[in-house]
């Protein structure tokens, strides 16, 4: 007998419906100021929030090679000046390249911004905010921290056939039976996998997997490839 999956299936329109504004606020970012960009980002997911007398705000890093975002919560009425955390500095690149503990950079993360935010306890609650983690870590990111930005999430039928008809070459697929995300629920955090079309370097379908840690944090990495649709490009 087949094991029985422990991951529940997102309905797909509804997952659809946050990723058409996703896509829409993709496309218009720019054209915001800091902080509304990415408070106009939390505003997308309905079930996110952020502590009552909170909101979000970020530094940014530039060089040579790419721009990034470090994003954390202030208190609303204060200025960025006044409200950078004590530790904010350690977010500059060379001094993060010499932090010795991963685990600690995890805490610093957790101390400035995802002790604030919060997510309905179900499972279209954890799946947005897995989604919303991640799009928020790619704000305004560009050369090749952008790798995210250029990709597209895929949650139904239709969205998937798209990409595959403008595969030049396209090579094995293998067909999902549900297109919409799955999630695990878990009292304090959990799991979520969905599809992502990605045209980077190599272009394909692949899943990607998502743990949302009981303190806050989101760690994904990439999973099974679906679809091989050869060649992509690179930045």
């Amino acid at each position: 007998m087949a094991k029985r999956s422990s991951f529940k299936r997102i309905p797909q329109e509804q997952a659809e419906q946050v990723l058409t504004k996703v896509l829409r606020f993709r496309r218009t970012c720019d054209k915001y100021q800091r902080p509304d960009d990415v408070n106009g980002l939390l505003a997308l997911f309905r079930r996110v929030s952020i502590k009552e007398g909170f909101t979000l705000d970020y530094v940014r890093h530039d060089d040579e090679m790419a721009g990034w975002i470090r994003p954390y919560a202030r208190k609303y009425d204060a200025s960025p000046e006044e409200s950078l955390p004590p530790v904010i500095h350690l977010f500059d690149r060379d001094k993060i390249a010499g932090y010795r503990q991963t685990s600690e950079l995890d805490e610093l993360e957790v101390e400035t911004l995802y002790q604030y935010l919060d997510y309905e306890k179900s499972d279209l609650g954890v799946f947005e905010y897995a989604f919303f983690v991640i799009e928020l870590w790619s704000t305004k990111a560009y050369w090749h921290a952008s790798e995210w930005l250029a990709s597209t999430p895929i949650f139904t039928k239709r969205r998937f056939d798209s990409f595959l008809s403008k595969a030049k070459k396209p090579g094995k697929v293998i067909r999902p039976d549900h297109y919409g995300p799955l999630v695990h629920l878990e009292p304090e955090g959990g799991k979520v996998r969905f599809l992502v079309h990605c045209p980077v370097f190599w272009d394909r379908i692949y899943y990607l997997n998502c743990v949302v840690s009981r303190d806050g944090r989101v760690d994904h990495s990439g999973g099974k490839t679906v679809a091989d649709l050869g060649g992509g490009f690179i930045f």
